[in-house]
């Protein structure tokens, strides 16, 4: 009788062994899906984290430029600033020169009355 069964729990277990391996294969199947996805997921992210990346120092660059430019404009608005005040300074001197010659036009035209 244990002849009998041996054949019987022979195949049982290849049954068995055959089932598990095709559970195996496709949790496997499954697990290398899972994983390609996720390799695509991080890939995108890396491509974005590059793109990010490239922005950033472009915008840096352009920030350095504009500073540049501004501390350029400063300097000449400091000059302009300068030269503006020396024009009032000269102006005003202009302008009390030319009140001191109508009023002396005026006295000497009787027109001062």
């Amino acid at each position: 009788m244990a002849d009998d069964l041996t054949p019987t729990l022979l195949r049982e277990i290849r049954d068995e062994i055959v089932g598990l391996r095709r559970e195996t294969h496709a949790g496997l199947s499954e697990l290398h899906e899972r994983v390609d996805g996720t390799n695509s997921r991080l890939d995108r992210l890396a491509e974005g984290q590059i793109r990010l990346a490239t922005e950033v120092a472009e915008l840096k660059g352009e920030v350095t430029d504009l500073k540049s430019e501004v501390t350029k404009l400063k300097g000449s608005v400091e000059r302009i600033e300068v030269r503006f005040d020396r024009s009032l300074v000269t102006s005003g001197a202009a302008f009390r020169d030319l009140e001191g010659r109508v009023h002396r036009l005026e006295i000497h035209t009787g027109l001062d009355e």
